[in-house]
């Protein structure tokens, strides 16, 4: 016979198992409801009774009677952000959970097609806790479509409002400006180019930064990066891991430093190597400016290797560990030529709701890269609505169309310099039933 407390109320006393089941080897189960103390706690007290000691077998602490039976309501309040040509941010509202719910995630869907329907396909982050996200890796000069879903243990919310958001033209000189250990910074204060949050580095280092002012020489004015790039900087053994270039291609590396720490030469000497070859031993970054809280900018031409990549390590030298602060992959012959019209282009009715299109790809004008094609249709000869960006192939399948209806399709062509090509031959096609 023993005693059983909840939250220091007493629930059972000088209870006999063996009394209540009628029998040993038999299961008996005894519910109580209680409310978690001030330190979100149940405590389950087995003490002695009259007799013996106490015996227990399992313990379960469940959701109410009255859970989460409700889905949320659909976020609000989304806005897009765009602070480069590669990155957008969003921010959004948190939801106020239904009653005996809680918000558990949001998933964030984008298109480049304005009134978009959320889905698997379009799914670009689920599991988001916070309430801002950061779409990486965008096409420059591109508008992009978001919506938000919110979750809780009932199910998912309503879609958001759409926002939307245009990625800033890219730079003809410029691939990617990155800056290292910090934010977002643009050049509309000064700089070769605005510069995306920190992204592309592999695990480990840690970012340091200052509010000092950064003194930037004469000497390297045109090729120095926004001042605040030099005020935010990341440390360690870290490797930079630059995708999405031609392979064997040659590139401008350009590497931004700017000693935030130490006062004197000789205190941190690190290794530079571009895709495995040493390019700074022992650097020293104060030797080489002649004073702490001042710019330093070291150029390199290199060619992307055979994945289309460019792999930047920071090592430790001599003394302590490697200090960086920006880091540019940049077009050493930069696209200028606008890519001619696409060719050949045909378009066939496959389904009562189906139309396919395929042309002829694209050879790319000199130093450039035809990197996508964008198509636009309608129901009128000539379109202008664009419904497909960024394809890499010379196929796309336009779904969901209306039974015994003419289409008609233009196709343009997207050089490496942002440049867009001018009107491919028009087809026009009906679905049968």
């Amino acid at each position: 016979m023993f005693n059983v407390a909840i939250n220091g109320t007493a629930v059972l006393t000088n209870f006999d198992i063996y009394a209540t089941a009628k029998a040993n080897f038999t299961a008996v189960v005894e519910q109580f409801t209680a409310t978690a103390n001030s330190s979100g706690q149940i405590v389950i007290a087995y003490t002695n009774g009259t007799i013996d000691q106490p015996m227990i077998n399992g313990v379960e602490v469940l959701g109410s009677s009255t859970g989460c039976a409700s889905v949320p309501a659909a976020p609000t309040g989304l806005t897009a952000t765009a602070s480069s040509s590669s990155v957008i941010t969003l921010s959004w509202t948190a939801v106020t959970p239904p009653t005996n719910c809680t918000i558990n995630s949001y998933s964030v869907y984008r298109s480049t097609t304005n009134g978009f329907t959320p889905g698997s396909g379009n799914l670009i982050a689920s599991g988001v806790t916070g309430t801002t996200y950061s779409n990486t890796g965008l096409t420059a000069s591109t508008t992009y479509y978001y919506k938000v879903e919110a979750l809780d243990a009932d199910g998912t919310s309503a879609a958001s409002t759409q926002a939307s958001a245009t990625t800033q033209a890219a730079s003809n000189t410029g691939y990617v400006s990155i800056n290292a250990g910090g934010p977002a910074v643009s050049n509309s204060g000064g700089g070769d180019n605005s510069f995306v949050a920190d992204e592309y580095f592999s695990a480990g280092g840690t970012t340091y930064s200052v509010t000092n002012t950064i003194t930037i020489p004469a000497s390297i004015v045109t090729t120095a990066a926004p001042l605040a790039v030099y005020q935010s900087a990341r440390q360690g053994v870290v490797t930079y891991t630059i995708p999405g270039l031609n392979a064997g291609v040659s590139y401008i590396v350009r590497l931004h430093f700017a000693e935030l720490y130490f006062t004197a030469a000789g205190n941190r000497e690190f290794n530079v190597a571009i895709n495995g070859t040493p390019v700074l031993t022992n650097f020293d970054i104060y030797a080489t400016a002649g004073a702490s809280y001042t710019a330093v900018v070291e150029q390199y031409t290199a060619a992307a290797n055979s994945s289309g990549n460019i792999l930047i390590a920071f090592s430790d030298g001599a003394v302590n560990q490697p200090m960086f602060n920006g880091i540019e992959v940049l077009d050493a012959t930069p696209c200028s030529t606008v890519p001619s019209a696409p060719t050949g282009l045909t378009a066939t009715a496959s389904a009562p709701s189906v139309i396919g299109l395929t042309w002829t790809a694209v050879a790319p004008p000199p130093n450039c890269t035809i990197t996508s094609y964008s198509v636009y249709g309608g129901p009128t000869a000539n379109p202008t609505t664009l419904i497909a960006s960024g394809l890499t192939g010379t196929t796309y399948s336009n779904t969901g169309l209306t039974a015994s209806t003419t289409y008609y399709y233009v196709v343009k062509a997207v050089d490496a310099g942002r440049h867009i090509g001018s009107l491919g031959a028009s087809q026009h096609y009906h679905a049968n039933l």
